[in-house]
């Protein structure tokens, strides 16, 4: 079979490339405006100058003055004058103050006052202390350290002159002499003179101190046993603007007296006595303290560590009768609420100044309880350093509560905040000794009166500065 297969040589054929087309390119100019130029000129604003020139003053001549009738004049008020210079002489109105540069922020120990020679110099510590109304006395009383039963010591309350950063002599002035130790001093409110105070064996006496021998005004005893508080108290009669006494026992006995200086009489107006709910069992009374701004209601610390509130609008006949010699009187049971107390001896009470439902107390466990009254319960606990012997308040620094102890240091707790302030370490060079008890002056809070477990007595001045709770 012939090859129908021929081998053949073909031209070659030319195809273009459509990938890429060859560039035409042409020149061309592009030319912008022509710029102008101007020019201006600025000139600032013409000023011009003034001149002020004063009026000539024409002195005036001063017509000759009548000296007659200024004689006249000068001889008519110069009683006054010098009536008025002498009563700023005497008067003590800027006694405390202190210009801003010279406040010293330093605790200052100011005097000493020294024990009475009794027979319990020796065997006693300070009981009480409390300063007049208007700060010019000093009262102190002392009391012995043991009594094994029914006491047989005699009392004695000291009374200092002061004018408040110096005391005229550390020996007292005065002296007033009870049957008993002295366990409670009470200074009224109003009336300077007149001072009450409680024994060991439950008398209270209260005297008039206006003239230079002291008159008795009363002294009865109703309580029991020693007498642990006592305060001047608003009158529960409208009417009667006179403060009323109240006084606390170690027998769960609280008296409101009342008193009339001017016959010298002293009566027992209303009788309390704490009893146990459902019990025959009276309530030991440890401490003490009337609402200042509701004389109606009052905390007690008991026996065993709790803490009474109470009202003296009560009705409530006790479940058992006292008797007291010589007097008849109808007891009636205060308790509203026994609240969570302490695990240990309370040793104070006090109502936060300022504020109607708030209430403190401390005790021998170390702990500084705050109430509220509205609330009816403990609202939180202040830890403190040591065991506490004694509780105070500052009127001027009403969230500042000072609690003491054996260290013989004052400390200082922000109840609002459980802070705890520097404390107030009050050294004078001697040997450190437990505190019993500290009194606050009232018209000033600067000054201090410290009681020791050895019957001394000192006076501070404590700068506001260190109440200060920022």
């Amino acid at each position: 079979m012939a090859n129908s297969l021929v081998a053949e040589d073909m031209d070659v054929v030319n195809c273009a490339s459509m990938w890429r087309t060859d560039r035409s390119c042409s020149d061309m100019a592009a030319q912008t405006t022509d710029l102008t130029f101007s020019e201006k000129e600025a000139q600032s604003k013409y000023c011009t100058s003034s001149e002020v020139q004063t009026e000539v003053i024409q002195e005036q001549s001063s017509s000759g003055a009548d000296m007659t009738k200024l004689a006249a004049w000068l001889s008519k008020i110069t009683p006054r004058v010098i009536e008025e210079l002498d009563k700023s002489n005497k008067s003590r109105a800027f006694n405390e103050y202190k210009l801003q540069e010279s406040v010293d922020s330093s605790t200052r120990h100011l005097f000493s006052l020294s024990m009475p020679q009794t027979e319990l110099q020796n065997d006693c510590f300070t009981s009480a202390i409390d300063w007049s109304s208007t700060g010019g006395i000093l009262a102190v009383s002392r009391c012995a350290k043991e009594h094994p039963s029914w006491c047989v010591h005699s009392g004695c309350v000291s009374l200092h002159r002061t004018n408040g950063q110096e005391c005229k002599t550390e020996t007292p002035y005065r002296s007033l002499d009870v049957n008993a130790c002295v366990t409670a001093l009470c200074a009224h409110p109003i009336e300077s003179f007149i001072l009450a105070c409680g024994t060991f064996s439950g008398e209270v006496t209260v005297w008039n101190l206006q003239k230079d021998d002291p008159t008795l005004i009363g002294s009865i005893t109703l309580h029991s046993e020693a007498v642990v508080h006592m305060q001047w108290i608003q009158n529960f009669d409208m009417t009667d603007l006179r403060p009323v006494l109240a006084s606390a026992s170690r027998d769960g006995s609280v008296v409101i007296w009342t008193m009339k200086s001017t016959s010298s009489t002293l009566k027992a107006a209303k009788c309390f006595l704490l009893q146990a709910e459902k019990q025959s069992i009276d309530y030991g009374i440890v401490c003490a303290k009337f609402n200042p701004s509701n004389p109606g209601l009052f905390v007690a610390g008991i026996e065993g560590g709790s803490v009474a509130l109470c009202t003296s609008d009560s009705r409530r006949p006790c479940l058992r009768k006292r008797t007291s010699v010589g007097h008849e009187l109808d007891y009636c049971d205060p308790v509203l609420n026994i609240l969570e107390g302490h695990k240990g001896t309370v040793t104070g009470v006090q109502w936060v100044p300022g504020s109607k439902d708030l209430f403190l107390s401390c005790g021998s466990d170390s702990e500084l309880h705050v109430y509220s009254l509205a609330e009816v319960c403990l609202l939180r606990i202040i830890h403190l350093p040591e065991p506490s012997y004694g509780l105070q308040v500052i009127s001027s620094h009403p969230s500042v509560a000072l609690t003491w102890g054996s260290s013989g240091a004052i400390h200082l707790h922000d109840v609002h905040t459980t802070k705890i302030l520097p404390l107030l370490d009050l050294d004078d060079g001697n040997a450190k000794v437990s505190l019993s008890t500290v009194s606050v002056r009232t018209i000033s809070s600067q000054l201090l009166a410290l009681g020791t477990t050895d019957g001394k007595v000192s006076v501070w001045q404590v700068p506001h500065l260190k109440f200060n709770t920022s």
